[in-house]
């Protein structure tokens, strides 16, 4: 999946976009404030906690020996170990899969922020310039108002 993009193997895009917003030391303001980039410093933070609480490299070493192990064609010959593999597995994708997705929504909600702010800042645009067209309208030579 990342490394279609270029990236590296062991690195995917939203681990560099969380650790940038991590870097850019974005101010945490309290719950009352309403700045985007706090709350989005806030999330990435926290998924950076909980990573690193749960030894996220660790985790996904033994992820994918797990995965190795339990695509072996004689995983049955033993229906305990077997049994007990994919418990920790099935385990280990679940919080693999909520992090993840603690990630996406991140990245989703800052894609939607960043579309809502162009197309207020272009609706602002359009508006301005719906104005200076009746502005030149009305005052051909001279100078016009302000909104």
């Amino acid at each position: 999946m990342g490394v279609s993009r270029g990236w590296p193997p062991s690195v995917h895009p939203h681990d560099l976009v969380r650790d940038r917003i991590v870097a850019s030391n974005w101010a945490i303001l309290d719950e009352s404030e309403s700045d985007w980039k706090s709350h989005a410093a806030a999330i990435a933070q926290s998924i950076q906690v909980i990573k690193k609480r749960l030894q996220w490299k660790k985790l996904m070493v033994r992820l994918n020996r797990l995965s190795s192990q339990l695509n072996k064609p004689d995983l049955w010959d033993d229906p305990v170990l077997a049994g007990s593999l994919s418990r920790e597995h099935g385990s280990l994708m679940g919080k693999m899969k909520e992090v993840k997705a603690l990630e996406q929504d991140l990245i989703e909600h800052i894609d939607m922020i960043k579309l809502a702010r162009e197309e207020s800042e272009n609706s602002e645009m359009e508006r301005r310039g719906n104005l200076a067209s009746s502005c030149l309208g009305m005052y051909p030579f001279s100078w016009c108002p302000n909104d």
